[in-house]
């Protein structure tokens, strides 16, 4: 443990340090935080509980959730998280896209193309913080 409090940041998510330093379990991090030697950083919780879920799992939930969030706060996401993960002209052009969208369905469809995309390009890990966006909005 003592290894983990020397090297630990909010840069990465708990799992990666579980994965990076030897002998360290999630015991070791609930006791960790149980005696406040480190905080749980915003949606930590959430990001915790994703890191359990499967690929397939996770790939449902995101499916669902692009349908049940409503037009702004999904309008919102899509802006942030192509500008996020695009590169700056495709960012760009996705904006666009995004704006160009006058209706949910429409904004939906778009949703589910990046996510795709996401997938495609950048992995499952993409697609988890897409997830945690769309739980935050």
């Amino acid at each position: 443990m003592r290894n983990l409090l020397l090297v630990i940041n909010d840069s990465q998510p708990i799992n990666y340090w579980l994965d990076s330093v030897r002998g360290i379990s999630e015991s070791d991090i609930d006791l960790l935080l149980a005696q406040g030697l480190i905080e749980p950083v915003a949606g930590a919780e959430v990001a915790r509980h994703l890191a359990h879920a499967t690929p397939d799992s996770d790939w449902a939930q995101a499916k669902q959730l692009i349908n049940d969030t409503g037009y702004v706060a999904l309008y919102d996401v899509l802006t942030a998280q192509g500008r996020q993960h695009l590169s700056l002209m495709k960012g760009y052009r996705f904006v666009l896209e995004v704006e160009k969208c006058d209706c949910a369905a429409t904004l939906r469809t778009l949703a589910h193309r990046f996510l795709e995309q996401l997938r495609q390009e950048q992995g499952m890990d993409a697609v988890r913080q897409f997830i945690l966006a769309l739980q935050r909005a």
